[in-house]
């Protein structure tokens, strides 16, 4: 791969990120936020007790404490 083809592969995914950091909403192709991680198997009672914004930029794509 070409020096210039991997920077554009890294501004490119520096700037989805930082969208992403403002909101996920639209950004990925899975479920993301509360629905994204019960979707992952997280334990629905640890999702109780945050408040929902904590949740609004959840974009996990998986959970190691459901094996």
């Amino acid at each position: 791969m070409s020096d210039r083809r991997a920077e554009e592969i890294q501004q490119a995914i520096q700037k989805k990120y930082a969208e992403v950091s403002c909101s996920v909403a639209g950004k990925f192709r899975y479920l993301t936020g509360k629905a994204g991680a019960l979707a992952l198997a997280y334990d629905p009672s640890l999702l109780r007790g945050p408040p929902d914004e904590v949740f609004e930029a959840f974009c996990g794509v998986g959970n190691p404490f459901a094996l």
